[in-house]
């Protein structure tokens, strides 16, 4: 299976999809926020990148930028519920325009997750 990278500022939402995609057989890896994702990128070289939007220090768009650009390789699927006053289809909208692959809304059902992980790693 692939490695991968969860990120996510809320531990219960980090921990509910690593144990999701463990159980599927992934290694996954987690951080907390985009700039500690940055930090995990270079250990884990992980092939996708499941990444919140709305995050402290580094947000989702933020990181989703910088990693399309400096590591086109990986893959990113966007996570959000949506907030800040931008309604959820937005965010993830802009997700794409700063090149997510996949986009989900939280919260987030296992067979959707597995889904997008399938699709995005086959694009691979």
């Amino acid at each position: 299976m692939a490695r991968l990278l969860v990120v996510d500022d809320d531990p219960y939402t980090r921990e509910l999809l690593k144990l999701m995609l463990c159980a599927i057989g992934h290694e996954v890896d987690i951080a907390d926020n985009g700039a500690h994702a940055m930090q995990r990128i270079e250990k884990c070289q992980p092939s996708l990148v499941i990444t919140d939007i709305l995050m402290p220090e580094m947000d989702g768009f933020e990181l989703i930028s910088v990693l399309a650009k400096k590591y086109p390789a990986i893959k990113i699927l966007a996570i959000s519920a949506g907030s800040r006053g931008f309604p959820v289809k937005d965010s993830l909208e802009t997700a794409k325009d700063f090149g997510a692959i996949k986009t989900l809304t939280k919260p987030i059902e296992k067979n959707l997750l597995i889904e997008a992980v399938n699709a995005a790693l086959a694009d691979a």
